[in-house]
């Protein structure tokens, strides 16, 4: 009768490290599909958050117009501050009508930056950085007889998706260009982007 040959102790250690291998691999694979998921989500987050800035400011067209009547042109960049809406955003009727506007639109934006901070699960200010910039048209005919300014907004969010980084990890900074709006970040950088612009009608 011929003896059933088993495993030895050597083929068994070779075996264990492949399903080994096998599984740390599993597990890597896992792990980046949930970071992929969390970074999309972090993206939508950021999404609805500049278009949800952009439809407040939009609906603001006469306050924008009154704002920049007297200053020529609204222009915003903040980093590394606290983002919160402190008591400032409180109007009295004593104030001027080009004041009162810049307070509405400033506490639009302070609004909207802690919604994205606390959206976005952001951890310290530092981690978080945004532009705004609001200009307009005065030369577009409503009709015959109108001439309405056009408020052109443009939005730029940054914010580090692993805290404490650093912006110039690809991520371009946060200083803004020309138009108002930050520096794409690489596409392998630690630096989520959006960024959006609207032309009220």
């Amino acid at each position: 009768m011929k003896k059933i040959k088993g495993f030895n102790l050597v083929e068994l250690l070779i075996a264990l490290i492949v399903v080994s291998v096998a599984l740390f691999g599993v597990a890597k694979l896992q792990i980046n599909g949930m970071h992929g998921m969390e970074s999309a989500k972090m993206t939508t987050s950021s999404v609805v958050n500049v278009a949800s800035l952009i439809e407040r400011l939009s609906k603001q067209r006469d306050e924008i117009k009154v704002y920049l009547d007297s200053h020529a042109k609204f222009s915003r960049l903040k980093n590394n501050n606290t983002p919160e809406v402190d008591g400032s955003c409180n109007v009295t009727d004593t104030t001027a009508d080009a004041n009162k506007a810049g307070i509405s639109i400033n506490c639009e934006i302070d609004a909207w930056v802690s919604a994205a901070f606390t959206t976005l699960n952001l951890q310290n200010s530092t981690d978080i950085c945004y532009a705004v910039n609001i200009s307009y048209d005065d030369n577009y005919s409503y009709n015959s007889s109108m001439m309405y300014a056009i408020p052109r907004i443009t939005v730029a969010l940054k914010w580090q998706k692993i805290p404490g980084v650093g912006w110039d990890n690809g991520g371009g900074g946060c200083s803004v260009n020309d138009s108002g709006l930050m520096t794409v970040p690489n596409a392998d950088s630690d630096v989520g982007y959006m960024s959006m612009e609207y032309i009220a009608p």
